[in-house]
């Protein structure tokens, strides 16, 4: 006799795609691996965690580019081939696999860690048409190492992407150095939306010709398209505060005010937008320091910046009552008021800003 449930078999029940992306999007965002055993479940689970998977894409070393180059083993020991470099004779690796292509449409922030000639090299063919955050974080030792204009062509980075918000990490423009921005500003300068310049922490030793530096570095820059322009530094080094607030001893803040923030404001402010001034004190790194201290730092940061800005922004420059409009819209902000009122995401690592995050917790 044959099985009478046989024939009442039915099709496993299935999500309409919408509903399975919704579920998708409530995964935390570091939550990969799931993401990564849902994609290779069926079609239709690609088809909604593919876009998910990729939004969100962190190169922080060359054997990171395999999701779209499929880099091949080099040897037995199982080490990926070289990336090819400018010079070296070979031809970039390209993307051939039409599905790695289309995940290119899914990238909307793209992180990339110490830009240097391996990246510039690495996807010369590609390119991310909905790309909205480009986060470069410079290498701590060699901040500057694109140099030549041959490997900024290279890059596809520099040549096609037009993000709404580009992000420069750990900026540490130090006489010695190449010219921070003369990397960047083919880059800066399609930037539509939002520049953010996180600035690393103070070399040494400081040399008086640091102003002319920054000057000469931000002047290409002056046809920036971006409507709003966020400059975040730390004072949490002990040359520049301490516990009591801040250091009057110490020249160095001081000099990292008139000699460093006040040229950005300046370049900032030629043109008429968004001016975010962000201080990050000191909770990530001094854990004795009080909320009364921090309070106290804030307010004298604050107040040196806002007393600095009238009287050296706009020197030189005509019609001097018009160009002081623009004080208004500078804004002054902690890093608490920062990652409450805008989308850090593409800006910070979630590790980075968990002391704050924290303190936001307790008090809510």
């Amino acid at each position: 006799m044959s099985d009478q449930s046989h024939g009442d078999r039915r099709p496993a029940p299935t999500l309409p795609l919408d509903v399975l992306v919704l579920i998708l999007s409530y995964l935390p965002r570091s939550d990969t691996a799931t993401l990564s055993a849902f994609l290779r479940s069926s079609k239709l689970c690609y088809t909604a965690a593919a876009p998910l998977l990729y939004r969100h894409l962190h190169f922080g070393s060359p054997t990171d580019l395999h999701h779209f180059v499929g880099l091949q083993k080099a040897s037995k020991r199982g080490q990926a081939n070289t990336i090819s470099r400018p010079g070296q004779g070979r031809r970039p690796p390209k993307v051939s696999n039409t599905r790695k292509k289309d995940l290119l449409k899914s990238v909307r922030t793209l992180s990339i860690k110490a830009h240097n000639d391996w990246w510039c090299n690495g996807l010369p063919e590609l390119s991310f048409p909905n790309l909205h955050t480009l986060r470069l974080d410079l290498s701590r030792e060699s901040p500057n190492l694109i140099h030549s204009k041959d490997q900024r062509q290279s890059c596809v980075t520099f040549r096609t992407v037009s993000p709404k918000r580009l992000v420069l990490r750990s900026l540490q423009p130090w006489p010695g150095l190449s010219p921070p921005f003369a990397p960047y500003a083919d880059l800066i300068q399609r930037t539509t939306d939002d520049l953010v310049l996180v600035l690393g922490e103070l070399g040494q030793p400081w040399h008086p010709a640091l102003p002319s530096l920054l000057s000469k570095s931000l002047r290409p820059l002056s046809s920036c398209p971006a409507k709003r322009i966020s400059i975040i530094f730390w004072t949490e080094s002990p040359h520049i505060r301490c516990l009591r607030g801040l250091d009057s001893s110490s020249q160095r803040w001081p000099n990292l005010a008139g000699d460093f923030l006040l040229p950005f404001a300046k370049w900032a402010l030629t043109e008429p937008r968004k001016l975010v001034m962000v201080n990050t004190g000191s909770f990530a790194f001094l854990r004795k320091s009080t909320a009364a201290a921090e309070e106290a730092v804030q307010e004298a940061v604050e107040q040196q910046l806002k007393d600095g800005i009238p009287n050296t922004i706009f020197e030189g420059y005509p019609g001097g009552q018009v160009e002081k409009e623009r004080l208004r819209d500078v804004e002054f902000m902690t890093m608490k008021k920062y990652l409450e009122e805008t989308d850090w995401a593409g800006v910070f690592d979630e590790k980075e800003v968990r002391p704050w995050l924290q303190v936001s917790e307790a008090e809510g």
